[in-house]
């Protein structure tokens, strides 16, 4: 844990060093992200036990996606979708598919097994193994 923090630590440093603009609002994004997320991973495991991690992250994701459809039809219309490439819808669905769907039904079945707390302290890796692959 101690390793994941001081790698953050130098990776905020070095972007400190490298290029300020907006790096203190970019910061303070994902602190709130860090800080949502949290709130919703306590109270998720006792849903998970009742209706299964399956159907929640279903739930969640379905939400999200329809929020989404939703706020882009309003702000950019429906003439939006049709002027997108074959190519992009390909590129969005494989990233949605690897980038979001699989990792969140992951975390959520490790998350029944282990519990919030643990989930979120093996979680602390993350920004490691993300530099060592994008190194």
């Amino acid at each position: 844990m101690l390793v994941s923090y001081a790698g953050l630590l130098v990776i905020f440093g070095w972007n400190l060093a490298v290029n300020q603009d907006g790096l203190l609002v970019g910061t303070l994004l994902v602190l709130a992200s860090a800080i949502s997320f949290t709130l919703y991973q306590h109270p998720a495991k006792r849903q998970m036990l009742i209706i299964g991690a399956g159907l929640f992250i279903c739930i969640g994701m379905s939400t999200a996606a329809i929020v989404a459809i939703a706020q882009n039809l309003v702000l950019a219309g429906p003439a939006s979708y049709l002027s997108l490439s074959p190519q992009v819808w390909f590129y969005g669905l494989a990233l949605s598919l690897m980038g979001t769907v699989l990792p969140s039904f992951l975390m959520n079945a490790g998350m029944v097994r282990i519990g919030a707390r643990t989930t979120v302290s093996t979680g602390a890796f993350g920004p490691i193994i993300a530099v060592w692959i994008l190194s």
